[in-house]
């Protein structure tokens, strides 16, 4: 009789032992999600500047397609403010998506509050200003750029 309540309480343990690392398991899948999906929207922001970056051809013909099209406000604003030429200002514009990109894939998939501060040390900045200004972002990450910039004064 005792070694009949010896495996029952075992059979218990193991079946605890198996909710428990399907519980872990469950959890460990999430976490793997959310970091490959933030990684993708990191590599996203910077396969949009990097090209930018590493070709004068392709800045060349930015500025070309820029200077056509009448140019994107915050281009302006670059040039008018810091007297950037269009090139300069284009590859300024393209640091700042990957940059911000950054960031708004964090406030997505990592840690919202030190994504929060960051931002506040950056909007202090005008150029961070302008383009947080004048960029689209995802809805809910453009709420809380918002709430920043009403908060310091923009």
């Amino acid at each position: 009789m005792e070694w009949k309540r010896i495996a029952a309480g075992m059979e218990m343990i193991t079946g605890l032992a198996v909710v428990a690392s399907l519980a872990i398991l469950i959890q460990e899948v999430r976490l793997n999600t959310r970091a490959v999906e933030r990684q993708a929207a990191v590599d996203r922001a910077a396969s949009m500047s990097t090209p930018f970056f590493e070709s004068e051809a392709l800045r060349t013909a930015m500025v070309k397609v820029d200077v056509e099209h009448g140019g994107l406000p915050v281009l302006r604003e670059f040039v008018d403010r810091y007297g950037f030429t269009e090139e300069e200002a284009i590859v300024w514009h393209r640091h700042l998506i990957q940059l911000w990109g950054g960031l708004e894939a964090d406030w997505y998939y990592g840690e919202r509050e030190l994504v929060r501060e960051t931002l506040r040390a950056l909007l202090i900045y005008p150029d961070q200003r302008i383009y947080a200004e004048n960029e689209p972002f995802g809805t809910e990450f453009a709420g809380m750029v918002r709430e920043l910039l009403a908060e310091s004064g923009g």
